[in-house]
């Protein structure tokens, strides 16, 4: 039986998956995934030490980009496996591709065992890595959390998670500090409290918690919204309806000097 068996899985998308899943705009939400999709050659690079690796990619890479990672990090063997549905969730599509998971558990069965890595510990990672358990495969996972501390990567992975992890180890480190902010819950909350910053200080930042690659953020400076508050929250209220996820957990805001749970207003 051969060595241990790296197989590294760029789940970009499905990190942030229910904020990609609440976008409003169909087009939009099709794009965004097909732009982390794009990303795959990028993340070949955090195989750059590994000699022999197999690779589950959203897409295909094209051959020329092989070749020239392969002689940059000198890589000897690569295997990139590509599921035939491109849905975003990555480890589901591998889940249920009969030909993916077919070679996965040969590889479990040829070689000592599976270590397995992700771009992020998701659900459906998890329930990827009890699958092939399942089916006799051994499978070690040395980047991700244990089960039971899996909750961590999408709470400190969020913008409410590290402002509260901030706040505990600000007590030990004086100066790690966040930015002040407000975090609320809801697009009506949101507006009100928006508006009011907006109102007295010209300027407001609200984010959306599980944002990502700059969506989610809406800057509104001096001048870009009405200076009478009810005008003003009713222009914001507005605003945040057209995408459902500034409905989904905590929303931060600031002023722009001002942030939100549900959203963070800076």
């Amino acid at each position: 039986m051969e060595k241990e068996r790296a197989v590294r899985i760029f789940n970009l998308s499905e990190d942030v998956w229910p904020f990609i899943e609440s976008m409003g705009d169909e087009r939009a939400k099709r794009l965004e995934i097909e732009e982390n999709a794009d990303l795959s050659d990028r993340d070949l690079y955090s195989m750059a030490e590994e000699f022999e690796f197999t690779f589950i990619s959203p897409r295909e890479i094209s051959a020329e980009f092989i070749d020239y990672f392969k002689k940059l990090c000198m890589v000897r063997e690569l295997e990139i496996l590509v599921p035939k549905t491109h849905s975003g969730q990555l480890c589901e599509d591998a889940l249920n591709d009969k030909r993916v998971m077919k070679r996965l558990v040969e590889l479990g069965k040829t070689h000592k065992r599976l270590s397995l890595s992700s771009y992020s510990t998701t659900a459906s990672f998890l329930k990827l890595v009890e699958k092939l358990i399942e089916k006799g495969v051994e499978v070690v996972t040395p980047a991700a959390p244990e089960e039971e501390n899996a909750w961590t990567v999408n709470f400190y992975g969020s913008k409410s998670g590290i402002r509260q992890l901030t706040q505990i180890n600000g007590a030990i480190r004086s100066d790690l500090k966040m930015p002040n902010g407000v975090i609320s819950s809801g697009v009506t909350d949101t507006a009100r409290i928006a508006a009011n910053k907006y109102v007295k200080e010209g300027g407001v930042v609200i984010k959306a918690n599980k944002g990502h690659s700059g969506m989610g953020v809406l800057i509104f400076r001096k001048g870009d919204l009405p200076k009478k508050y009810e005008v003003c929250e009713k222009k914001i209220f507005d605003i945040l309806k057209m995408d459902a996820y500034w409905e989904k957990k905590e929303i931060c805001q600031k002023s722009t000097r001002y942030v939100k749970k549900r959203s963070s207003i800076y």
